[in-house]
């Protein structure tokens, strides 16, 4: 099975486990063998928490909670970093 490449940071939580590579940010949940699902793009750090997905775009601070395919929320227009916890 072949897994994504040039891979610039890795989250891990629970069943969820999130990559970003050439700036997009992927996360799959359930078993190893999941899909990966493409959450966002121009995305500069991944954080994982529970049932939440947090992204830096930019200076954008977004956070997702419930499903992979849940809606964005905007927390932060002047953000540095994140953490989820």
């Amino acid at each position: 099975m072949h897994e994504l490449d040039n891979v610039t940071q890795l989250a891990l939580d629970g069943t969820r486990v999130g990559v970003i590579t050439g700036g997009n940010a992927y996360v799959k949940e359930g078993g190893l063998g999941a899909s990966w699902v493409h959450e966002n793009d121009n995305v500069s750090q991944l954080a994982l928490a529970d049932n939440r997905i947090g992204v830096i775009t930019g200076t954008t601070a977004l956070i997702k909670e419930g499903t992979l395919a849940a809606t964005w929320k905007t927390m932060n227009t002047a953000a540095l970093s994140i953490d989820l916890s």
